[in-house]
Parts: structure tokens; sequence; C-alpha cells
């Protein structure tokens, strides 16, 4: 055995398949996990509501890292655990800088997403993250903001990732989330914060920690991990931070790694 006491896995690229769904294997090894006293803790820049229904399975010691690491949930009891919210003057200092790059920006709290504009790239988010949008004007009619977003083309995105963290510094966590989706969060949110808090709560320690990733986004995960397993579509600065290969997320490159690295 390991000595792994919780595992960290990214959805989009990794737990879920080109068709964003789970494999039968793949919910039978969290499953099996969960049931042997294995943390497990799903991080993504999709929300509760669309982790849940993406992956059909509430027990004991699942948690989400949820929207981009703004907070930790815990399914089985139905609450947050942990949250970070955007500052009010952050959040529209960072919409204002958003909007620079003449593409859809979003405001968001828990489930609920406000968009400041309507065009087939809004219609295409909506689908394959499960969200539904009001429109904003101002982000200050908002009620509260975890997170400001930028939809765009990647080229488009790895431009304003670049300078947005030129511009806030250590102001604001800047996550390159997808390649279709930028997230501005609280200095304190971020899949890493998040997973640190949660390993606290917990008392695990990184070298108890396993994380499985592909993209950019996933590389605070693999810092607060000693196992650090890349998927095989994963892009090139997962592929060299990783301590252990898998398949792709569609020949089941989850199932496989946790069948080698917490074995039954």
């Amino acid at each position: 055995m390991t000595g792994i006491r919780l595992v960290t896995i990214d959805l989009d690229g990794t737990l879920l398949d080109s068709r964003q769904q789970v494999s039968a294997r793949s919910l039978a090894a969290l499953q099996r996990l969960l049931d042997a006293g294995v943390i497990v803790a799903l991080a993504t820049a999709r929300d509760r509501a669309s982790i849940a229904g993406r992956v059909p399975l509430v027990m004991r010691g699942l948690y989400y890292i949820a929207s981009g690491g703004a907070m930790v949930y815990e399914p089985a009891v139905g609450a947050i655990s942990w949250a970070e919210m955007l500052p009010p003057g952050l959040a529209a200092e960072a919409v204002a800088f958003l909007r620079r790059y003449d593409e859809p920006v979003f405001v968001n709290a828990d489930c609920d997403y406000w968009v400041d504009r309507d065009d087939d790239r809004v219609a295409m988010i909506e689908r394959r993250y499960d969200l539904q949008t009001r429109p904003f004007d101002r982000v200050e009619d908002v009620p509260a903001v975890m997170r400001a977003s930028l939809a765009a083309p990647r080229l488009v995105l790895e431009q304003a990732a670049r300078e947005a963290i030129v511009a806030f510094g250590d102001r604001a966590s800047v996550s390159l989330a997808s390649p279709d989706w930028l997230d501005v969060l609280s200095p304190e949110a971020g899949k890493g914060p998040a997973l640190a808090w949660l390993q606290a709560q917990a008392g695990v320690s990184p070298d108890q920690t396993l994380a499985i990733g592909d993209y950019d986004s996933d590389l605070p995960l693999f810092a607060a991990a000693g196992y650090r397993v890349a998927m095989a579509n994963g892009v090139a600065a997962i592929q060299a931070a990783a301590t252990h290969h898998t398949a792709s997320n569609d020949d089941e490159g989850v199932a496989m790694a946790l069948d080698m690295l917490v074995p039954a």
C-alpha cells in the first residue's frame, strides 16, 4: 500500500471523457476508495450542481473543490464547508479588465451565473458546463461574486492570463481553467488553497495525497501532492510535473491510475 489517504481528481479532460461522461469503471474505483476510507476531492471549474450531474455519487468522504477552487462542498451533508468570495472592488476591477478582450465575461456565485452578452460562445458554455445565465451590465448589481471569468478562444485566454497575472499580482488568483475558460478569484481561492484547507481539516499531508490532472489549472493540485499523475492527453507542464503517467481520459486513465497506486 502507498499510504494515500486523499485523492484529488480534475474533471474535464481527466475523470470525464471527451463526451463529458464518467465511465462505470471510474465510478466503481471512486466508490472503492470511499468505502476504504480514502477522501476523494473532485476539483474543477464547474459548479457543484454540474459536478453532481456528471458524477452520480454521494458518499461520506466525497468533496467537491468547485467553482475553480472558490469553495469546498460536501454532498453527503449538503453543505458548503469553505468558500472565498471576490471582494466587491476587486470583482469590479476584474470585470473591467476582462472586458478589454471583447469576449463574454461571466460572474458567478455558487450555482448562479450572470453574463454580459448573449452570443454563440455563451450558448456553447451553457451547454458544456450545465449552467444557466442571467444578463448583467454593472457587477455592482450582482449580489455576491466568487469569481469573474472570461470565455474566449485559447490564444486569447493565454494572453489574458499572462496580462492578468501582471495586472493583479498577488491581489487575485488567476487560473487558466480550460482551453475555453479563465477565472479571476480571490487571492485566497483556487484549487491549491482549497486542497490545502481540506488537507488541514483531514490531517492529511502532501505525502499522503494523490492528484490526477491534465491542464495548467491542475498544477496547484500537483504542488500539494506527493503522487502526481498526468493524463496522456495532458499539457506539457502537467507531464513534466508528474511522478506517474496514465492513459487518456478516453482510455480509462483515472481508473488505471487508481488501481495501480491505491490498490484494493
